[in-house]
């Protein structure tokens, strides 16, 4: 689809295998978990093996331009009518669903213990960034990218374990539909033969419309300007 993200249009991301022993991290170095590549460029030197984070980079607001959903003045709701996507409840999800208030989205799965506990633990603090009294009005979405395990019981056992507020949706679906979602926003991931992934710690926040309209890289960073443009768009304003 043309409104669909380029390589092009990804800053440098965060590729890490997760889910595995810091040793057997390193020693599948070479599998691709690089620092400003993408998942099909197995040939740089790897991410750190044990957390998987990268130097502090700022956040990046996505303008026209280089937005592919927003470059055609369309939503990610567009996407509705090819995508097939569960939340942990087995309720049918669907980006439409999220009309009339901006969402923050990522990625992650739930086998993964070194990445995916830090992305949450972002998603986590960019939310309690927020005045208290905004919280209630944002969606929180994340999306596996491992549903073929991750089904919708689960992902609602995982919620259970990490406490996560109940009206965060944690979204399974088929492969395709995962890996459509991801294409279009620019998250980038890959299997690995163990039954890791190597992939990328990218925050995408949406407008009430269901447009790109910031994105943050990498994790342990600072959330303050996405927090920002969050607080701006509880508010009615513009990010």
């Amino acid at each position: 689809m043309s409104w669909r993200f380029s390589s092009v249009c990804v800053l440098s991301l965060c590729l890490a295998a997760c889910g595995t022993s810091p040793e057997g991290a390193a020693r599948r170095g070479s599998e691709g978990r690089a620092h400003g590549t993408s998942v099909e460029d197995p040939a740089r030197p790897p991410a750190s093996a044990t957390t998987g984070a990268v130097p502090s980079a700022p956040a990046r607001r996505v303008e026209p331009a280089s937005a592919g959903a927003e470059a055609d003045g369309h939503s990610l709701r567009h996407l509705d009518a090819e995508l097939a996507l569960v939340d942990q409840r087995g309720a049918r999800f669907t980006l439409g669903s999220l009309a009339g208030k901006p969402t923050l989205l990522t990625f992650f799965y739930s086998t993964c213990t070194t990445m995916c506990p830090l992305i949450l633990s972002d998603v986590k603090r960019i939310v309690a960034a927020l005045p208290v009294e905004e919280r209630d009005s944002l969606h929180v979405v994340l999306l596996t990218i491992d549903p073929a395990r991750d089904t919708a019981a689960r992902l609602r056992a995982v919620a259970a374990e990490r406490a996560l507020p109940p009206s965060w949706s944690l979204v399974t679906g088929d492969a395709s539909s995962i890996r459509t979602v991801a294409a279009t926003v620019g998250m980038t991931y890959r299997p690995l033969p163990d039954g890791t992934f190597a992939h990328a710690a990218l925050y995408t926040v949406l407008d009430p419309s269901g447009r790109v309209v910031h994105q943050l890289e990498g994790t342990g960073r600072s959330v303050e300007e996405t927090a920002a443009v969050l607080s701006r768009l509880l508010g009615g304003a513009a990010p």
